[in-house]
C-alpha cells in the first residue's frame, strides 16, 4: 500500500505538470495520507522470499504497483469530476470550488492517469501470463475472480484512457 501511495503521488505530479491551474493536489495528498495511515496500522509485513525469485515476478509486482497508482489517481479525478459536475448543475458553489480545476482539466488528468494505469496493467497482465507459462500452467482460468476482475478493470480503464478518441 505504501508503494502504491508513493507512486500515486508521483503519478499525480507527472499528470499535473502540464496543467497551469491544478487544485486537485489537496484531494490526492489527503487520500494518500489516509491510505498511508491505514497501511501503517497493519504493522510490519514479512517479505515472501518466493516472490522475488525471478525477474519476471519483480516486473509483475512493479507493473501492478504502477497500474494501481495510475488507476487510483484516475479514479480520484473521476470522482472529483462527478462531484464538480453535480455541484455545477445544482448551482452550488462553495469556497473549495474555486480552488479545484475546471471540468475539462479534471477530465484530461483522469484520462492521462487512466492511460498510465492501463499501460501498467497491460504489461502486468502479460507478464503474469508469462509467469504462468513459466510454471507450466498453460491455460488461463477466466473463471478465477482475480483474472476476471483484472481483465474487466483493464477494459474499463482502457475505455477511459482512450475516451477522447472514441466517438
Amino acid at each position: 500500500v505504501s508503494a502504491v501511495v508513493f507512486s500515486a503521488v508521483g503519478f499525480w505530479i507527472l499528470v499535473a505538470r502540464e496543467e497551469r491551474h491544478v487544485g486537485s493536489g489537496g484531494v490526492v495528498l489527503s487520500v494518500a495520507a489516509v491510505f498511508q495511515l491505514l497501511a501503517s496500522g497493519f504493522g510490519p509485513i514479512e517479505p515472501d522470499a518466493r516472490a522475488a525469485q525471478s525477474t519476471l515476478s519483480l516486473v509483475h509486482v512493479l507493473t501492478s504497483v504502477v497500474a494501481a497508482a495510475g488507476l487510483t489517481v484516475s479514479g480520484l479525478h473521476g470522482a472529483l469530476w462527478l462531484l464538480m459536475y453535480r455541484e455545477l448543475r445544482l448551482h452550488r458553489f462553495g469556497a473549495v470550488f474555486g480552488h479545484l480545476p475546471d471540468l475539462e482539466t479534471c477530465a484530461r488528468m483522469m484520462r492521462r492517469a487512466a492511460l498510465f494505469g492501463f499501460l501498467g496493467l497491460t504489461i502486468g497482465l502479460n507478464v503474469g501470463i508469462a509467469l504462468a507459462h513459466e510454471k507450466g500452467d498453460l491455460r488461463v482460468d477466466y473463471g478465477n475472480p482475480e483474472v476476471l476482475g483484472s481483465l474487466l478493470v483493464w477494459l474499463y480503464f482502457g475505455a477511459i484512457a482512450f475516451s477522447a478518441r472514441i466517438p
